[in-house]
């Protein structure tokens, strides 16, 4: 019992320390940068109202070799996304490419950022009537990371709004999923 409390005490002040300097503008380095694949484990869920859609994505960009860890500061982007197999809805655009990934602060699981100006445009039929539905929005995220190792990065509360569409269209609506991503070390500098 007193090992394992020495070890989250270790812990705590290894991952305060990695925030405190993170806050005093450290240096964040993703190896190797550049190209990443993300697929979906599965299907996404966007859940309007009381709807739910589900699809298969994979998202392509970049993800920046070094950058510094300010709120804010671009880490990558998205320049491509591929949806597949959905389920009650058929994409009809994918809008305001790239969409910028956005560092927001380091936590005791990983790495926050926001997937930025995320903006589709489906085709949906509600109650017997077919119509299109735009939807925009930061969509933040959580890269988990395990000794200096990427793992998932799951999708956390969000909130998209309509910004198009007819008055059958939710107002607003939410993604929720996780996906793989080549794996990368990260090393504060």
């Amino acid at each position: 019992m007193l090992h394992r409390f020495k070890i989250l005490l270790i812990s705590a002040l290894a991952l305060s320390a990695l925030s405190t300097s993170a806050a005093r503008g450290t240096t964040i380095e993703f190896s190797p940068g550049g190209a990443i694949t993300s697929p979906s484990l599965g299907k996404l869920t966007f859940t309007g109202g009381s709807i739910n859609w589900r699809c298969n994505f994979t998202l392509a960009g970049t993800l920046a070799a070094s950058t510094t860890a300010a709120a804010g500061n671009q880490i990558g982007a998205i320049s491509r996304v591929e949806v597949a197999s959905c389920e009650g809805l058929t994409l009809r655009s994918i809008n305001n490419l790239p969409y910028p990934l956005l560092y927001g602060r380091l936590v005791a699981e990983g790495l926050e950022f926001a997937i930025s100006r995320w903006n589709m445009t489906w085709s949906v039929t509600i109650f017997g009537i077919v119509q299109d539905c735009t939807y925009e929005g930061s969509i933040p995220v959580l890269l988990t990371i395990t000794a200096t190792r990427t793992g998932l990065y799951t999708i956390l509360t969000n909130s998209l709004r309509k910004t198009a569409g007819g008055s059958s269209c939710p107002a607003s609506g939410s993604f929720s999923g996780s996906f793989g991503l080549t794996q990368q070390t990260v090393t504060l500098a």
